[in-house]
């Protein structure tokens, strides 16, 4: 806020639910900290196998869930659900045919790793918040012309987008 110039009401708010629910006995594992398929490599044929991930950086110790509700957060089922986001924030492929409903991407997570996503308000909100806190960095970086990404500019809109969309996730207003 202070170096911004801007207020983020929303943050707030988000940030005390987020605290006030964090999941109770979370298990621990190597997690990836950006899982979209942007940082996935697939081969060509059809049906595509995976055979690379990509983009290790923010890797780490942590909670599996947290990278499911990574992915399910940045993967959009329709137009409208990205409209409020630059392309580069929100790609929009996964709303074409032939793309899993979010729900269904649960239900193969849960069944190939035998784990419950009980908490999916939770981790989505988590991970809308988490991007927000990034792009608000991208963003301060365009303000004082650290950055040569002229895409940062687009962040005085996407950041309190996504923070009013954790709430929207919070409020039950968008589920799985």
């Amino acid at each position: 806020r202070e170096q911004t110039g801007r207020e983020l009401p929303a943050v707030e708010a988000v940030g005390e639910w987020l605290s006030a629910n964090v999941p109770d006995g979370r298990e621990r594992a190597l997690v990836h900290g950006d899982y979209t398929l942007a940082n996935v490599k697939f081969t060509p044929e059809t049906p595509p196998e995976v055979v690379g991930v990509l983009d290790w950086e923010r890797s780490g110790l942590g909670d599996p869930l947290a990278d499911l509700g990574w992915l399910l957060a940045f993967w959009f089922e329709t137009e409208d659900e990205a409209c409020e986001l630059p392309f580069e924030v929100a790609p929009r492929f996964t709303t074409r045919e032939g793309y899993h409903t979010r729900a269904e991407l649960v239900e193969r997570y849960e069944a190939a790793t035998g784990r419950t996503f009980d908490h999916d308000r939770f981790y989505r909100a988590l991970a809308l918040f988490e991007a927000a806190t990034v792009f608000e960095g991208y963003y301060l970086r365009h303000l004082t012309d650290a950055s040569d990404r002229p895409e940062f500019a687009d962040l005085e809109v996407a950041v309190p987008a996504l923070v009013e969309r954790a709430g929207r996730v919070i409020d039950g207003e968008e589920s799985l």
